[in-house]
């Protein structure tokens, strides 16, 4: 179980597909990671913040057990 006591923060990115490219890297390794989502703005379209891409709206950070690194 990862909890904020023993992770360590391995990979932040906005991009979807590199994302899923580092948590299949770890599955495939059979490493337990946890994903850390947080938003620019609100998930409701109209209290958006104004001149932000959808796709970059997010930031996900990767974390996993500090055994593990």
């Amino acid at each position: 179980m990862i909890t904020v006591f023993n992770r360590r923060e391995i990979f932040v990115t906005r991009d979807l597909t590199a994302l899923r490219k580092r948590t299949d890297e770890l599955t495939a390794k059979g490493i337990e990671y946890k994903v850390v989502t947080n938003s620019l703005g609100s998930p409701d379209r109209y209290h958006s913040l104004p001149g932000i891409k959808a796709e970059n709206a997010y930031e996900y950070k990767v974390y996993i057990n500090k055994k593990n690194y």
